[in-house]
């Protein structure tokens, strides 16, 4: 865990959105214009079939956005395509991240 504050003298903006939901296209939509947002840190949830952690409103948009076939691979397709100053967070299953390999993933995170 980050701790914030470290980066931030002040209260930082923080939002969180499900990536894919509606679909990718509003996605990368709203991520292209986050650098002229007042929004301080983007935590990005990644959609997962059994999102037991997760309230209803957040497993329904993860559902919507599998229904489409977005996956972690399409996720990091869609944020290499974006250039941020602002800082990025992931909200993922930790399942997720083993599949795909733990030093993959943080080294593909990490290149974004």
């Amino acid at each position: 865990m980050v701790d914030f504050r470290k980066f931030y003298k002040e209260n930082a903006n923080v939002a969180y959105t499900v990536l894919g939901y509606p679909n990718l296209q509003t996605s990368e939509a709203f991520l292209q214009r986050l650098d002229q947002s007042p929004i301080d840190i983007l935590e990005l949830g990644v959609a997962y079939s059994d999102p037991i952690a997760d309230g209803e409103i957040i497993a329904d948009a993860a559902k919507i956005a599998l229904d489409q076939g977005v996956d972690i691979h399409s996720v990091f397709e869609l944020l290499a395509r974006i250039k941020t100053k602002k800082a990025l967070v992931f909200m993922v299953y930790y399942n997720l991240i083993f599949s795909y390999g733990l030093e993959k993933f943080v080294k593909k995170a990490k290149s974004l």
